[in-house]
């Protein structure tokens, strides 16, 4: 597992890596960037802001698919100084933790490889107007600055459950990408014990046990 990254850390990896600088249709995040585009066309109307824009690859990609109401913010000034290069939407030097940053016209969140980076990730989710569809997505690899990592469905469900109503999670290659909408819960006893929402009926429950039973044995 990695640590916390200033800014200045970020900012020399979008200076050095050619990466970043490839049009967005040859870039490894390509395959994944289709995927969410699928779920923002689920938004009518979308007015969409990005956290953790980067160099404006996938911006970029948006524009060309005919959405033009967007803004972006990431707290590299590298990242935004590419973008504002690469295309004509606004886009802002800025933090997650930062509720200053939401302070605009939106009804949908963008937050591509963000989550693991950030030490206190439900605080950014707290920012966000209850009742937003969030567009996100979450890498299994490990990496230097990656402060967690997901292997598994279950374990996103069971770290944003609360604060986020996740609809699908479809894996893609190395990465999560997932669809839902910010909406605070309530837990009852059993949520807390299984980390999700809705009822927990018995048959739930029993279906559970068999699972692991099977995935004890291999089966």
């Amino acid at each position: 597992m990695g640590e916390l990254k200033t800014s200045s850390y970020y900012d020399n990896i979008y200076l050095t890596s050619e990466e970043y600088r490839l049009p967005y249709k040859d870039s490894r995040y390509y395959v994944l960037w289709t995927q969410i585009l699928q779920f923002i066309k689920r938004i009518e109307e979308p007015k969409i802001l990005e956290i953790g824009c980067g160099a404006g690859q996938f911006a970029n990609y948006l524009y060309d698919e005919g959405y033009k109401d967007y803004h972006g913010f990431d707290f590299s000034p590298q990242a935004i100084k590419m973008a504002k290069d690469v295309v004509n939407f606004p886009f802002t030097v800025g933090d997650a933790m930062n509720p200053e940053c939401y302070n605009c016209d939106y009804n949908v969140i963008v937050a591509l490889e963000v989550l693991e980076h950030v030490a206190d990730d439900l605080a950014v989710i707290k920012n966000i107007k209850e009742g937003t569809p969030i567009v996100f997505s979450l890498p299994t690899l490990d990496d230097p600055a990656h402060v967690r990592r997901f292997k598994t469905r279950s374990q996103i469900i069971r770290r944003y459950y609360k604060l986020i109503d996740i609809k699908e999670i479809v894996r893609i290659k190395t990465w999560f990408a997932c669809f839902g909408v910010v909406r605070s819960f309530k837990a009852k006893l059993m949520n807390r014990i299984f980390k999700r929402r809705g009822d927990i009926t018995l048959r739930y429950i029993v279906n559970g046990v068999f699972r692991r039973i099977k995935r004890f044995f291999g089966k």
